[in-house]
């Protein structure tokens, strides 16, 4: 049996990824939300939005595409630690 690592995961990424997975939560697994929305969810300014979405992206938990102005989220299910915010 392979034991699962964890690590750890800053405080805002958890946050954002927290809410893209409600916002998804109907099934589909994509969505269109500004970076506005997300923020006052969140509690963090607009602007920090697309960096913290860029490390989602590296870590391979959501996929982007650019529609217009904005962007399609795709979010990618991954096991969530919710005790220490980790992900395996």
């Amino acid at each position: 049996m392979v034991e699962a690592q964890y690590t750890t995961v800053p405080a805002a990424i958890f946050r954002l990824r927290t809410e893209l997975y409600a916002r998804s939560s109907d099934g589909a697994h994509s969505i269109q939300v500004s970076h506005r929305a997300l923020a006052a969810a969140i509690g963090c300014s607009p602007g920090r939005i697309p960096t913290l979405m860029q490390q989602l992206e590296e870590r391979r938990e959501i996929e982007r595409e650019p529609i217009g102005r904005g962007y399609t989220i795709r979010v990618l299910r991954v096991i969530v630690n919710r005790k220490n915010g980790g992900t395996r």
